[in-house]
């Protein structure tokens, strides 16, 4: 369909660059470039933001702050670490079930006597009071103390991009191994706690945090290694050892199927362990933040020294020691808070694995999500290609909101964590293009119909054409159609009088009006031979009434004629004869493969060339075939003749249309029986009676005085002559 007006390239060319688009969000989705990850990210965001994790008051992690107020009323940090062994035993006499300090403890007390003493007795003659000094109670001992005899202190440690000695490994508390091909966050260095910290904790992890590449804070890294050139250590992070000390498991177990760290399990509980944004690190932990009020698990760290807190605010739980003072620089952003404390995300870890509330991104999700992108894109691009543009809109739609209502669905009962809205976002990207794509060609071909048909169709059939392209049928069809001939009479004897301006002139004064005749009654004009017009109707738009209209052009033509030569009374009046037939031929663009046009063949055409021809021999203006007939019921018709014409086995009657329905009246009704009477008496070979009414009809009805002369002249020969036996009344036209 359409082949001559949307070559094959052209018509596939949008299609083709919607499956390339498609082809390349597919790939962006499943390794997304930065501005995909970005987007990604934060469409992930809006499952934090609405739906936060609910508050589990069992389970709640305490926060103890070295806020600002904190340090107003103690003193700039570090504080003295006899101060830091006070808050261990009130926090351990409280009841907490672990204290995990989000601080390190690399340097030794500066306030301790051993560290002051040279500072306060620097001179050879203080040695006295610097031993005296030096002899009182070390302040880190003091603090090792009160660690050892909580029993249940992780202290924290940080690992570093920078290269640091051997000896500076941390001591690890809890063993476990992890496959060496398992990709953890790798740092070459660390700084750790004071080795007497160390060896005095219960546990002992790092507490790096890793930012996404927005910079936001979504995951804690729950395990990392520390790489040198003689082994592979792995640690856990704070978060671990918290929890393992919580729950009282020995152990740590990683598990890791398929080559990627999917699970921890410590003790009973497992925790779910995904990689990072990048999908290039394992043992990342995902956060859902809660719903809790934000100073909720907040207890300043001045009330536990001034022994101001309540005993059912601290006891059962586990007791994070960090910062939140500006000053401290500890504050990280997370995708609900631009100014959130780096300890409370070590808060919201430990709440999560204790309570058993995770939210996860499967393994197996850029896979749900690139196949129903290429599902839907697929479905967008056949049906744009189709010219279904709305329908593509919709189909699009209703994925979209499909999979906005799985991607839901999915979180609310499993808490697994989808991106439905960077496939929608793709799939309306690969929708413009497509539909832009269709709307193109769609235009290219309104316009090819446009100037293939501007000069055979009147313009607002043109429009209509152009509006419905799929309408066509370029490449040839059979259709019920009519055909219109009309030549001027005498026209060669008449252009070898005139030169060839003159002829021009006349021919295009003459042909351009007869078209806006035809034009404006829904003709197509087929083509120009000489003074010779040939049109018809029901190709390439449909025309139920297509017989109707051609004859109602037929007669306009005889009007516009009469018109054209009351405008040049001193000039020859030209004359025309009209064929009109009806019946099947074969329409669609024909011709070569350099030149072609859109025509009709047939027997139907021959034969309305052959009734044009014999308007002259019958002397009427219009002469019609017997299918045309039978759909003009109303018209001022009569039947002129059962004739052969040339090139046909069988006869055909041929009928002189006089005029439309207004013509028909009483009088023309009792002429049209009488003129019934002659044809049948003249069959019948009754020639004195047919001869008698033809006579008087010649006298009555001027426009068919030639017909009724030929029957007259006819009667006469056969009334001489009668014709053989089994004569039905049919003529054998000559050559016309």
């Amino acid at each position: 369909m359409l082949s001559f007006l949307r070559p094959p390239a052209r018509r596939w060319f949008g299609a083709v660059a919607a499956l390339l688009l498609l082809s390349a969000l597919v790939m962006a989705i499943k390794e997304p470039p930065p501005p995909v990850l970005r987007f990604r990210l934060a469409v992930l965001d809006l499952y934090l933001a609405w739906w936060p994790r609910p508050a589990d008051p069992g389970n709640s992690v305490r926060i103890v702050d070295i806020d600002d107020e904190s340090l107003r009323r103690f003193g700039q940090w570090p504080w003295p670490r006899t101060q830091l062994a006070e808050l261990v035993d009130r926090l351990a006499a409280l009841g907490a079930k672990a204290i995990v300090f989000d601080v390190l403890f690399d340097q030794p007390d500066r306030t301790s006597p051993p560290q002051l003493a040279p500072v306060l007795a620097p001179r050879p003659d203080q040695a006295s009071l610097r031993n005296a000094i030096a002899a009182l109670p070390d302040h880190d001992k003091i603090f090792a103390g009160a660690i050892a005899r909580a029993r249940n202190v992780v202290l924290g440690f940080s690992l570093v991009d920078e290269p640091t000695r051997e000896t500076e490994q941390p001591t690890l508390k809890t063993r476990f191994e992890v496959p060496r091909n398992i990709p953890l966050l790798a740092m070459v260095g660390a700084a750790r706690n004071r080795p007497e910290f160390e060896a005095a904790a219960a546990g002992n992890g790092h507490f790096n945090l890793r930012p996404d590449p927005d910079g936001l804070v979504r995951r804690v890294p729950l395990l990392a290694e520390l790489v040198n050139s003689r082994a592979r250590i792995a640690y856990p992070s704070i978060d671990l050892e918290a929890v393992r000390l919580a729950t009282g498991a020995d152990r740590i177990s990683p598990i890791a199927p398929d080559d990627r760290l999917t699970t921890l399990k410590i003790g009973g509980l497992g925790v779910p362990v995904e990689a990072d944004a990048t999908n290039t690190i394992d043992g990342f932990f995902r956060l859902w933040f809660s719903n809790n009020d934000d100073h909720a698990r907040f207890l300043p760290a001045y009330r536990v020294l001034e022994n101001g807190v309540d005993t059912a605010f601290v006891k059962g739980r586990v007791v994070l020691l960090g910062a939140s003072a500006k000053g401290l620089l500890d504050l990280r952003p997370t995708p609900l808070n631009q100014l959130a404390a780096g300890v409370e995300n070590h808060a919201e870890a430990i709440e999560q694995m204790l309570s058993g509330q995770f939210i996860t991104r499967p393994e197996w999700a850029w896979q749900a999500e690139c196949g129903a992108l290429l599902a839907a894109g697929l479905l967008v691009i056949a049906l744009a290609q189709r010219r279904r543009a709305v329908l593509a809109a919709i189909a699009g739609g209703l994925c979209i909101a499909g999979g906005c209502a799985a991607a839901y669905q999915l979180f609310d009962h499993k808490h697994l964590m989808l991106d439905p809205l960077t496939p929608s976002v793709a799939l309306t990207m690969v929708y413009a293009l497509a539909a832009a794509a269709a709307l193109a060609r769609s235009e290219g071909e309104k316009r090819h119909v446009r100037e293939a048909f501007g000069h055979y169709l009147a313009p607002a059939l043109v429009e209509r054409l152009a509006a419905q392209p799929e309408r066509l049928r370029l490449n040839g069809e059979l259709r019920d159609m009519t055909v219109l001939f009309s030549e001027i009479r005498g026209f060669t004897a008449m252009s070898q009088r005139l030169d060839p301006t003159e002829l021009t002139a006349l021919l295009n004064g003459y042909l351009t009006p007869m078209t806006a005749t035809l034009l404006s009654r829904g003709g197509t004009i087929d083509k120009y031979i000489g003074d010779a017009i040939m049109a018809f109707w029901n190709a390439p738009l449909d025309d139920p009434a297509h017989a109707e209209h051609a004859c109602r052009a037929a007669l306009a033509m005889l009007a516009e004629l009469d018109r054209l030569n009351g405008l040049r009374p001193d000039r020859p009046q030209l004359r025309i004869g009209v064929g009109v037939n009806t019946g099947a031929c074969c329409v669609g663009n024909l011709g070569s493969a350099q030149r072609f046009a859109y025509s009709a063949i047939g027997d139907t055409v021959g034969v309305a060339g052959r009734l044009e021809g014999q308007t002259k021999f019958y002397g009427v203006p219009i002469l019609i075939g017997e299918t045309t007939r039978a759909s003009l019921p109303g018209f001022a018709v009569l039947e002129v003749d059962h004739l052969r014409v040339a090139g046909r086995d069988e006869a055909t009657r041929l009928y002189a249309l006089l005029g439309d329905e207004r013509m028909v009246d009483a009088r023309f009704a009792s002429m049209s029986q009488a003129h019934e009477a002659m044809l049948q008496f003249y069959r019948d070979r009754r020639w004195e009676q047919a001869a008698e009414i033809a006579g008087a009809l010649a006298i009555a009805l001027p426009a068919m005085a030639t017909v009724y002369a030929t029957y007259e002249a006819r009667v006469r020969a056969f009334a001489a002559e009668p014709p053989p036996p089994g004569w039905d009344g049919t003529v054998i036209a000559d050559g016309t």
